[in-house]
């Protein structure tokens, strides 16, 4: 086990940097969006970045996951150059075709996300970004797939670096303004999608499978349809809160989830990991004890990262933000706990993968999108931000008790869900408290007591049960194995 752990613990680590790249772009240039645009303008921002994330997602339809779990399960190299042939080729088609027909119509679009055509240039060139970033993302995932996440990192470090200086450089120095965002996007993506096929040349081969194609979509479709409610439960609440309390709401708000975003980015790396790891050792004897070592360890992590985030919330945005984005955290707790229980939920529910039942991923994400548009029209119009933060909590508490179920009765595991969720309610206890009697000023006096608060949770897990000695004797030896590897 310690060698499994092992490569998942150093895999995790190097895709961390490939899975961060384009989020940590949007939260280094926070202190830079903060002081140039105003919440009307950043809540502009949030809605294109929206509808830019809606057909990214609609246009890779599942296939990442259809391809992966075809790709990794097939030992024939030529096999694999047909699934990768396949998938890529169907990807940039079906963008180029899609995206082309949007551009037309960019004025229209304009008008029903501004109630203006203002806006249609801006769209114009956000919409030309998509089928690069496409193709971008379709690369990553094939380095991943192949298990080579150097030629990853290289991939995610170039466009983290390039675009950012690129928006530097178009938006601060040659004050571009909004457009200026997605005229240094486009460059970047161009660019890297060039670097992404010489990275993965050597993975393709003359020829389309049609029999393959079938196969990667039907995997690969109920992922689509799992992402497209993900994109409902995490977007939606934007189009509410413009209609119900304006671009500014929705400015404010996007700050707050760029901060709640760390925890996303800081499981992402395990998420690119964890899926090769899953069906490369789910027929070993030890299997099921992995996963359930796993989850704790992540559910460990996930916790004090939320803690930390929650009670630092308000320091951090004086940091990174103005005055008039500050309000912004009051929603980082709710959704930093909803981007938990979506990981927890969702990459942990390994039974409906390893059994190729993914219709199960379509009808669960479909009942919790619902409930999350319900919830959106009930608690915006008299909460604001913070009723689509609960909204969004709730949602994904559905999507993943739904998960967990299903997947505990295709294949089960021994996970230690009492004693995690002992653990979840101290640590929504400890940020209730906070948040009533200290959350207000800043002062050395509430600093100190946020850090004393944060320190005596780290007993808690030992309190539990959930590490020990042992453990974190375990865990040292596996890091420091990883770095000497």
């Amino acid at each position: 086990m310690i060698t499994k752990l092992t490569r998942l613990l150093k895999e995790s680590a190097l895709y961390s940097v490939n899975a961060v790249a384009l989020p940590l772009i949007g939260i280094i240039l926070v202190p830079i969006y903060t002081r140039i645009f105003s919440p009307d303008e950043y809540g502009i921002i949030e809605l294109i970045t929206t509808v830019t994330a809606l057909l990214t997602i609609l246009l890779i339809a599942g296939l990442e996951n259809g391809i992966g779990r075809y790709y990794i399960d097939i030992g024939s190299p030529d096999d694999k150059r047909k699934i990768a042939t396949t998938g890529i080729a169907y990807l940039a088609l079906t963008a180029l075709i899609v995206i082309t027909v949007l551009m037309v119509f960019s004025n229209n679009l304009s008008s029903i996300l501004f109630q203006s055509g203002d806006y249609s240039q801006v769209l114009l060139v956000a919409l030309a970004c998509i089928p690069f970033m496409v193709m971008v993302s379709s690369f990553a995932n094939l380095l991943r797939f192949r298990l080579q996440p150097l030629r990853a990192v290289v991939l995610a470090l170039g466009t983290l670096l390039l675009q950012t200086a690129l928006i530097i450089i178009f938006v601060v120095t040659l004050n571009k303004g909004i457009i200026g965002i997605y005229i240094a996007t486009l460059i970047t993506q161009l660019v890297f999608t060039l670097v992404g096929f010489i990275l993965t040349y050597d993975s393709y081969a003359p020829g389309f499978s049609v029999t393959r194609l079938k196969q990667i979509l039907y995997f690969g479709m109920p992922y689509l349809l799992l992402s497209f409610c993900y994109f409902i439960m995490t977007n939606s609440d934007r189009y509410f809160l413009n209609y119900f309390q304006g671009l500014g709401e929705v400015g404010i708000y996007g700050i707050g989830y760029k901060m709640a975003s760390v925890i996303g980015i800081a499981v992402m790396g395990f998420q690119f990991a964890w899926g090769p790891f899953i069906y490369s050792t789910y027929k070993d004897a030890d299997a099921k004890r992995t996963f359930a070592r796993v989850f704790d360890y992540v559910s460990v992590s996930a916790c004090i990262l939320v803690l930390a985030l929650s009670l630092f919330s308000v320091e951090l945005l004086h940091i990174f933000a103005t005055a008039q984005y500050f309000e912004a955290y009051k929603v980082v707790p709710f959704i930093c706990a909803g981007l938990v229980i979506y990981t927890l939920g969702g990459y942990f529910s390994v039974g409906v993968g390893i059994a190729k039942k993914t219709i199960h991923v379509a009808w669960t994400g479909m009942v919790a999108a619902l409930v999350n548009l319900l919830l959106n029209w009930l608690l915006i119009p008299r909460f604001g931000m913070q009723g689509a933060a609960v909204s969004a909590v709730i949602s994904f508490l559905i999507l993943a008790v739904l998960l967990m179920i299903i997947s505990q009765r295709l294949y089960k595991v021994p996970y230690r869900f009492s004693t995690n969720v002992i653990m979840y309610f101290v640590t929504a206890a400890i940020i209730a408290v906070a948040y009533l009697f200290i959350m207000n000023d800043i002062t050395w006096i509430n600093v100190g007591i946020k850090v004393l608060l944060l320190l005596l949770f780290l007993a808690v897990p030992f309190i539990l049960k959930l590490l020990g000695i042992a453990e974190v004797k375990y865990l040292y030896a596996l890091m420091t194995r990883a770095v000497r590897k």
